[in-house]
């Protein structure tokens, strides 16, 4: 009889810890979705450390999480996964990759000895060498460095067009004018 009642006492605190380990998760997930609802777009970026973080609690679980992941997509998750049994390093997330001395350099060289190219055929040249780079960066590095190559072939809007619109305009009210009259 005291067995039972003994029994009885420690499967009543087990179910009371289970209720009360429930409970806990419902409102961390709870405080999860409010904190998701403030976050602008649909995309929180992790550091690598946080990664790393998630990975080793994914492992305690053995990385079975398609039902738990709420900021993470499932996708990105096995990603990492892949990443990390390859042995591959994590890149700064969200940091743009600087570039090099020698790379500015070339940029330089190229727009200096082609000035009537832009930062697109400047981007195809050095894709031919093997280079990627896109085209709004090796725009920054060209205003950066001062060469961003003014199109000498065709003369700034101020220079003709307005001033060709503009006659226009009053070309053509004259010409109203004097057929009205």
């Amino acid at each position: 009889m005291w067995v039972m009642l003994l029994w009885q006492g420690v499967f009543g605190d087990v179910e009371a810890m289970a209720a009360r380990r429930d409970a806990r998760i419902r409102l961390l997930q709870a405080q999860i979705e409010m904190l998701q609802a403030r976050i602008p777009g649909n995309r929180v970026i992790l550091a690598p450390e946080e990664r790393d973080r998630l990975l080793r609690i994914g492992s305690e679980l053995g990385h079975q999480l398609d039902d738990l992941l709420s900021i993470v997509a499932v996708k990105a998750y096995r990603r990492w996964l892949r990443e990390a049994a390859a042995g591959r390093e994590v890149d700064r997330v969200g940091r743009r990759r600087k570039v090099t001395v020698p790379l500015r350099g070339l940029i330089r060289r190229l727009a200096r000895e082609s000035p009537g190219w832009g930062a697109r055929r400047i981007v195809g040249e050095l894709k031919k060498l093997g280079i990627q780079l896109s085209r709004s960066t090796t725009r920054r590095v060209l205003i950066d460095e001062g060469v961003m190559p003014g199109c000498s072939c065709r003369p700034s809007p101020t220079s003709w067009w307005r001033p060709t619109s503009s006659a226009r305009r009053f070309g053509r009210r004259q010409a109203g004018r004097r057929h009205t009259s």
